[in-house]
């Protein structure tokens, strides 16, 4: 992850968030892949080479949620286009719900027309805020790529629904898209999904963070282990005076740490991705 600007408090506390949020997303995969119990410690912000440790313990047999879980790992991706006009299954959010809980957090469902209409509105008032904010527009910029580039990380163009010769100016197009325009967009994603939820915690600090990454991976695989897409719609925890007004709306007692929006849609590329000795290092013993 590159490094934020200071300038900006709201990117760096938010990154320091995002750093144990991943770390859960870690712990997660050993023990759908292997069979094993793991536990992860979560390191020092100052240590800067490693996030976070990850021990497999005493081995036992994956159960079928496991099994499921690892066979949606490399089904997952985040979806951003519009998703299909058709509800997500009742007990599917149920299952959400559980899942969220099964790793210390909590799952809120926007059922609510008044209370979906005041989070789609205070996402599109994140974006203006962001988009508005030149560094944000280059933070995202630097993440951002052609189709046809050998990068291992980032959004390529095709991620976003474009083509690879628009891909080609796509490292440049954050500075160009207008922000009332983008909030306009996300604001209409916000309305149209099938399902709208929100990922808190009790508290929020690092073992809450955790805690989150754990909840979201198991959410995000569960989700897709029944065809069913997600991607992110955080501006209005991201922003931090937009965070409490936003839990107001919500109205469940604690912090909000994710807004995801879930739904059916069209099969979408994964992603590049490092290559695994270039995010883990072995240790036994």
């Amino acid at each position: 992850m590159p490094t934020l600007p200071r300038r900006y408090p709201w990117l760096t506390q938010r990154s320091r968030a995002d750093q144990p949020l991943r770390r859960g997303t870690v712990q997660l995969a050993p023990r759908c892949a292997t069979g094993y119990t793991a536990d992860a410690s979560i390191l020092p912000i100052s240590v800067a080479i490693c996030s976070a440790r990850v021990k497999l313990g005493h081995s036992h047999k994956a159960t079928a949620e496991e099994v499921a879980l690892f066979q949606a790992i490399t089904k997952r991706r985040t979806n951003r286009s519009a998703y299909e006009n058709r509800s997500s299954p009742i007990r599917l959010l149920e299952e959400l719900k559980m899942a969220a809980t099964q790793e210390g957090a909590w799952l809120e469902v926007v059922e609510n027309e008044d209370i979906r209409n005041a989070t789609a509105d205070l996402i599109a008032e994140g974006d203006r805020i962001q988009w508005s904010d030149a560094q944000f527009r280059r933070e995202l910029a630097s993440w951002t790529h052609p189709n046809r580039n050998l990068r291992r990380d980032g959004i390529p163009g095709y991620a976003m629904g474009v083509a690879d010769t628009a891909a080609y100016a796509s490292a440049y197009h954050p500075h160009l898209i207008p922000a009332n325009g983008q909030a306009a967009k996300d604001r209409d994603l916000a309305l149209g999904s099938p399902a709208l939820v929100v990922l808190g915690t009790d508290k929020d600090d690092a073992a809450a963070w955790l805690a989150t990454g754990q909840a979201l991976q198991r959410i995000l695989l569960r989700a897709r282990a029944s065809s069913v897409w997600a991607s992110y719609l955080n501006q209005p925890i991201e922003v931090p005076e937009l965070r409490p007004r936003f839990a107001r709306v919500v109205g469940h007692v604690g912090h909000l740490q994710l807004c995801l929006r879930l739904g059916y849609g069209p099969d979408v590329r994964p992603t590049p991705r490092r290559h695994v000795s270039d995010v883990v290092i072995e240790s036994w013993g």
